[in-house]
């Protein structure tokens, strides 16, 4: 199986900065309370949000086949 990543640093992606920081600042005292967290985060993220990723991934994987 072949993984594709993105080369962006984590601390310079949107994802991760300050427009989508919502777990910023928190604490978690286990890895079961982060998996909770980031599930509910899934959960709540519109439809767009995972359509426009996967539509850029596979624009990605057509620049990096040509």
């Amino acid at each position: 199986m072949l993984l594709q990543h993105n080369n962006a640093r984590s601390h310079t992606s949107t994802a991760t900065s300050g427009e989508r920081g919502h777990l910023k600042g928190i604490d978690f005292t286990c890895d079961a309370k982060v998996q909770a967290a980031m599930g509910k985060w899934f959960q709540e993220e519109p439809e767009e949000f995972y359509s426009d990723r996967f539509e850029k991934l596979a624009q990605c994987w057509e620049l990096g086949i040509e």
